[in-house]
């Protein structure tokens, strides 16, 4: 895999497999696996370990934030070593079960979850191979202490400024001579269980953070001898994270001169305990399965997880509700937000890790929102908008479906103005001339929803609002502006939005041109345009009314992607009208048909909508059955079943974005073989879509695919029939077609540099790059493997030894034919090698 320019720290990690219990230790069943980036060592690692080990001061942070401190004999303070995740019983390998504290001070008791004390050593795996190649091309960047084994990654607040800056860092808060940099860490969690949110501030170049100490036990003393007192805030300095590496003696000889070069990952742990205050759970001790490590409030914030709903990472069958959502402040946010610029000045390198400015305090989305996302932004926010577009597009439909219930306001021409705005009526009392107002019947709706349901906004919908005429518009400028009916009466409650619909006059030729001041009163304006992929998308989500069903059948969806701009969407022409009218409503109109029938297929029913043409197409079209996610992983397809079009293949891995965690990786491959991996990049993001724990799996098996673990596969080599095409053994475009190869999977072999070079200027030439998107010409990647260097047809390489295990294919470099791509000056260096058969005719 190629270097990128910007990395992300965070990236570097490799998530961690670590084996569960369903019975809280008692048994010790290991029932399921759970993968974070970052967690805590078990007891039983400790105990196999060398307990001095573990042993560790804590940092001025945790101190300030209730790490509990221990003198010892020899009157030096340590922080109370504590190990979350322990073993239950000796025969079983390391499981995750309960709290537990040992060491000089005595043991706690193993049910008590809410201790606030605990210092917290965090440990992570880095990615050993980029932290290499890193290094190698970037000389001053991860710089390891071969004295101390130690290596500096990611930063986290860590020491007491002193009294002179600490004084000098307050008063320049107090007027306001302190600038927010936006970053902010969860300090201790209070008995109310709330955390503390601690925001960090540049002064003078370096960063800071402003605590008020929370502290445990009267041993409490900062690294330069002061007391704190719970009275007064003491400021920290945000720092390097400096991680010891425990696997030191298994490290390549780049890293330990004398390793044994057996590790697969750098196992990293940080020297002191970093982070205190906050408990093992956050909720009620004695709370159902609060015991368990998936649970707990700490693998919560270490990783960002909403651990109140473990949904894909562990079990759902025993969560315990109240362990905390880390998502938005956590840990691995704190201290990895940095990147790492790789730049090249010339024949000189450099790199370094990248402060982000303070700058105006904002950030700017990278990745486009999409229409979904505006309208949702729009009404959380409170805010008016209008939605343009044809009739049929899906107006009313992308509002129902944030508000099911909202309130509509019908404009037409000719309409009373009572139906909008109420009307005053006056008594027949000679005595009394004023009138009483009467509101009209969607506010007094409006006004009992809001009342009833006071934390949800309530849409009020304008619907087809350019098909009346100036008189009826004016009637909702003061709702739409201001949020009242008149000045004087009919406020539209807090939680009251207003959006408003309809169609342009080149849409329709009932429309009117809206008039300048109501148009101008909008805060934002979405056009809409019949956009099929968006629609698939739409299409393929889960219907909530009809549970583990996609909102549209999936033979409507098949169909429209297979036919596109043919069956999708058709203007109406008021002059010369057509019989049918063919959009997007009408598609989902044909899908509820279908699911309402019980899946029977009425042709007649299809007609109706969109005429006897069509119908019989989609009949047609009914009698092939589609693909399956059962069909994708017993292989029951061939060539014929996989579609051309783009909408259409699309389509199909929007069919297939309900597979699950074991089926992911057998889909992934389909799709990336016979869909492509722009296709497959979209069907990650949407596999995905908000869940954590499934970016973090996701992650994770991308990496494993890339890096590809030898324990796992079988020993014997078998001897692989190979393809004959002329005077080589396979063409480089053969190479690269599935059809023509002996397995999906082809190795090349280049033993000397020289040919890796030559072919991955190949494989740049005929368009490749590598599975992660990289360049070939950026790196050849040749230095990893040296002379056992192989390279596949995914866009990955490895070494001979994989290949062999895993019966790969792999043809020696000068059995392949490159002659279609090579430059005259590459085929002069063939043929100096002694490779004839690369001569030109």
């Amino acid at each position: 895999m190629g270097l990128k320019n910007i990395m992300e720290l965070k990236e570097l990690i490799v998530p961690t497999i670590l084996e569960n219990t369903d019975e809280n230790a008692e048994y010790g069943d290991k029932s399921f696996n759970t993968k974070d980036l970052i967690y805590i060592p078990s007891k039983k690692e400790v105990e196999d370990g060398n307990l001095s080990d573990f042993l560790c001061s804590a940092t001025d942070y945790a101190i300030l934030n209730g790490a509990m401190m221990n003198r010892l004999e020899d009157n030096s303070i340590v922080c109370w070593e504590t190990y979350l995740r322990s073993q239950c019983e000796d025969d079983y390998e390391i499981l995750v079960d309960t709290i537990c504290a040992d060491g000089p001070i005595p043991q706690s008791s193993s049910d008590n979850v809410d201790n606030y004390f605990l210092g917290y050593q965090p440990v992570l795996q880095l990615n050993l191979l980029e932290i290499e190649s890193v290094r190698r091309t970037f000389k001053d960047t991860f710089k390891i202490d071969e004295t101390y084994h130690t290596i500096e990654f990611g930063e986290y607040p860590k020491t007491y400024v002193g009294k002179e800056l600490n004084k000098q860092l307050e008063n320049a808060r107090n007027t306001f001579n302190l600038f927010p940099t936006g970053k902010k860490y969860v300090g201790y969690v209070d008995f109310a269980k709330t955390p503390t949110i601690i925001e960090e501030y540049e002064f003078n170049g370096n960063k800071y953070v402003r605590v008020v100490p929370e502290l445990r036990d009267d041993d409490s003393i900062l690294k330069d001898g002061t007391c704190p007192d719970i009275n007064l805030p003491y400021w920290v300095k945000v720092e390097p994270i400096t991680w010891e590496i425990k696997n030191w003696d298994d490290m390549p000889t780049d890293i330990n001169p004398i390793g044994t070069g057996t590790a697969k990952t750098i196992i990293i742990q940080t020297q002191e305990a970093i982070m205190s205050g906050i408990p093992f759970y956050l909720g009620e001790e004695g709370d159902e399965n609060s015991e368990m490590w998936q649970n707990s409030s700490i693998r919560g914030y270490l990783n960002g997880y909403n651990v109140c709903n473990i949904s894909t990472n562990g079990n759902p069958n025993f969560s315990a509700p109240n362990g905390g959502d880390f998502t938005e402040h956590n840990f691995l946010t704190e201290a990895f937000s940095q990147e790492l610029q790789l730049t090249s000045k010339k024949d000189e390198v450099v790199s370094h890790i990248k402060k982000k400015r303070k700058g105006y305090g904002i950030s700017i989305k990278d990745k486009p929102m999409t229409v979904k996302d505006q309208i949702k932004f729009y009404i959380d926010s409170g805010k008016t908008f209008m939605l343009h577009g044809p009739s049929g597009i899906g107006k009313t439909r992308r509002i129902q479906e944030i508000d099911p219930d909202f309130i509509p306001i019908a404009l037409k021409k000719g309409m009373t103005p009572e139906s909008v705005i109420g009307k005053t009526t006056y008594s027949t009392n000679d005595d009394v001339d004023s009138g009483k107002w009467k509101a009209p019947a969607w506010y007094k709706v409006l006004c009992e929803k809001c009342e009833k349901e006071p934390d949800k906004k309530h849409v009020v919908f304008i619907d087809e609002i350019t098909n009346a005429g100036y008189a009826e518009q004016s009637l909702v400028f003061d709702i739409i502006q201001f949020g009242y009916i008149t000045p004087a009466f009919g406020k539209l409650p807090d939680n009251a939005v207003v959006v408003a619909a309809g169609n342009n006059i080149d849409e329709s030729d009932s429309a009117y041109p809206m008039v300048e001041p109501l148009f101008r009163r909008f805060d934002g304006h979405i056009y809409l345009e019949p956009n099929l992929k968006e629609w698939l998308e739409w299409a393929s989500e889960e219907n909530p009314e009809r549970v583990g069903t996609p909102k549209v059948h999936p033979l409507v969806s098949a169909f429209v992607s297979a036919n596109a701009n043919k069956v999708f969407y058709s203007s109406y022409d008021s002059e010369e009208p057509p019989k049918h009218a063919i959009d997007p409503r009408g598609w989902e109109q044909i899908s509820d048909i279908i699911y309402d029938n019980d899946g029977v297929i009425a042709k007649e029913l299809i007609e109706n909508k969109v005429g006897k043409e069509i119908a019989s197409s989609f009949m047609a079209f009914a009698e092939n059955p589609p693909l399956m996610i059962e069909d994708i992983l017993d292989g029951n397809y061939s060539q014929e079943d996989i579609p051309i079009r783009f909408d259409a293949k699309y389509a199909l891995a929007l069919s297939l974005r309900n597979a699950d965690m074991e089926e992911l990786p057998v889909v992934r491959e389909f799709i990336s073989k016979h869909l492509g991996n722009e296709i497959l990049a979209t069907y990650d993001t949407i596999w995905i879509g908000d869940d954590n724990e499934r970016a973090i799996y996701l992650d994770g098996l991308i990496r494993s695919t890339l890096y590809e673990d030898l324990d796992d596969e079988p020993e014997p080599e078998v001897e692989i029939e190979r393809p004959i095409t002329g005077n080589f053994k396979i063409t480089i475009d053969d190479f690269f077609d599935y059809s023509k190869c002996p397995k999906s999977k082809v190795g090349i072999h280049c033993d000397e540099e020289w040919k890796a070079d030559i072919l991955c200027a190949v494989f740049d030439r005929m368009g490749k790059k590598w599975s992660d998107g990289d360049s070939y010409l950026e790196t050849p990647n040749w230095d990893k493997f040296n002379a056992e260097t192989c390279y596949n047809n995914q866009g990955q390489f490895g070494d001979a030894s994989t290949f062999n295990r895993r019966n790969y294919p792999i043809y020696k470099f000068e059995e392949v034919d490159l002659t279609k791509y090579v430059t005259k000056e590459e085929e002069k260096v063939l043929v100096d090698k002694g490779m004839q058969q690369y001569l030109p005719f």
